[in-house]
């Protein structure tokens, strides 16, 4: 695909721009047809118009196609951007961005919860977190030994049926932390977890907003989550009715996280909603 250079008012060489950006600064007033630009590769300058109608021409008019995620005014183009063209911000990955260009998109934005996200963006995003979830947990596994856990579990087995009080039982659990291999792999491990964790969340309500949902299915399966690890903490030390209560508790939190984990997964499979909505342009269909 051919990038464009373009000169500025004091007739320095700007770009490299993909021709749908030429287009789109074209269409909001930035640059005109008589606008002097060059191949990438070429020291030919001719006028704007002359070099895209020598590409084929402009085949469709440039028309609005929604609103900046980011500052709000309305974008004018033939195809949906990489850039904004009044607030120069990314709004979308590169056109054709692979998964792993997706990944890295969704790290440097890594708090953005406006916009929109294609499912490409999304599993892009998916996939690398958690081939690098897999890798950590078998170097963790590697470096600690693969019987270190199946041995812990065993003593935790034993221990209970002998009736071994839970106090003893945590003592022996925390000794088996103690070991310091694997309290710094937890350590890596939780510093991992903990930075990727506002980028899989910003994703995946820009993804829901991609098909024009809100983010509301993504709180309420986190609430329902927190609640189900404290009822699971609150059976382990409790006893008598507490531990009743604390089960009954449980169950009905993992009978909710399964139903909205469920609708929240079939949100994520939709595609986007053609043309603009309330979240800002499409970028697969911007003309709707």
């Amino acid at each position: 695909m051919l990038q464009y250079y373009y000169l500025d008012g004091d007739k320095k060489a700007v770009g490299p721009y993909k021709e749908e950006e030429i287009r789109t600064f074209l269409a909001s007033g930035m640059l005109k047809e008589d606008s002097l630009a060059a191949v990438a590769g070429t020291d030919t300058w001719k006028t704007i118009g002359e070099l895209l109608a020598a590409s084929g021409g402009i085949s469709r008019e440039a028309a609005p196609i929604g609103r900046c995620p980011k500052c709000k005014q309305e974008i004018v183009s033939v195809e949906a951007p990489a850039l904004c063209p009044h607030c120069h911000r990314e709004i979308h990955p590169e056109e054709n961005s692979n998964l792993w260009n997706n990944f890295l998109y969704c790290l440097r934005h890594y708090a953005d919860f406006k916009g929109r996200a294609t499912r490409s963006e999304f599993w892009g995003f998916y996939l690398f977190m958690y081939l690098f979830s897999f890798a950590l947990g078998m170097l963790g596994q590697l470096v600690v030994g693969f019987g270190m856990s199946e041995e812990l579990m065993q003593q935790a087995i034993i221990m209970q049926d002998a009736g071994v009080p839970i106090t003893q039982r945590m003592a022996a659990m925390m000794a088996y932390y103690g070991n310091p291999l694997m309290l710094a792999v937890l350590f890596v491990n939780f510093l991992y977890t903990l930075a990727i964790l506002i980028p899989l969340l910003a994703v995946t309500i820009r993804r829901l907003h991609d098909s024009n949902h809100g983010a509301y299915g993504v709180w309420f399966s986190l609430a329902a989550m927190v609640q189900m690890m404290i009822s699971m903490v609150c059976c382990i030390l409790l006893n008598g009715n507490g531990f009743i209560l604390s089960l009954a508790i449980f169950s009905f939190s993992f009978l909710e996280y399964l139903v909205l984990g469920l609708y929240l997964f079939i949100m994520l499979l939709l595609p986007g909603k053609r043309g603009a909505n309330k979240y800002g342009p499409s970028m697969l269909y911007p003309h709707g």
